[in-house]
């Protein structure tokens, strides 16, 4: 029998993840625990994981706002990005970088998403600095 510290572990790297196999590994991983009966030294570790995990988040949160500051938030075409980089709505990426609660869960950017963030961002400077008025 896998280890609640085993279990959580695999369950890291798959949270805030929008890849479909992935949350269905995550479920099956989040229903594994609901059913197990934890001890109270367990349920005393889950809730240290837990709360360190939402340390990660606020951190993230407070870095993508640090990065992204008003001015430049005005700066950045945030709906073209969200839906020409991500497929997604503009509401989608603000979400993510405000660290908004959806369905009742946490959400930023995974490393994934802000590399994607990170060369849209590239590719529209790219394309702003060639362009002139004759």
């Amino acid at each position: 029998m896998r280890t609640i510290k085993d279990i959580l572990k695999e369950m890291k790297p798959l949270m805030g993840t929008d890849n479909p196999a992935e949350r269905e590994k995550l479920d099956a991983l989040t229903a594994e625990l609901n059913n197990r009966e934890l001890t109270e030294e367990e349920k005393n570790f889950a809730q240290a994981w837990w709360n360190s995990g939402m340390d990660e988040i606020e951190q993230d949160i407070t870095i993508l706002r640090q990065q992204i500051n008003e001015d430049t938030y005005q700066l950045i075409p945030m709906s073209y990005i969200a839906k020409h980089y991500f497929g997604k709505s503009a509401s989608w990426l603000y979400q993510r970088i405000n660290g908004n609660k959806v369905g009742g869960r946490q959400y930023t950017l995974n490393e994934e998403q802000k590399a994607t963030f990170n060369r849209a961002l590239q590719d529209i400077a790219k394309r702003i600095s060639s362009f002139s008025i004759a």
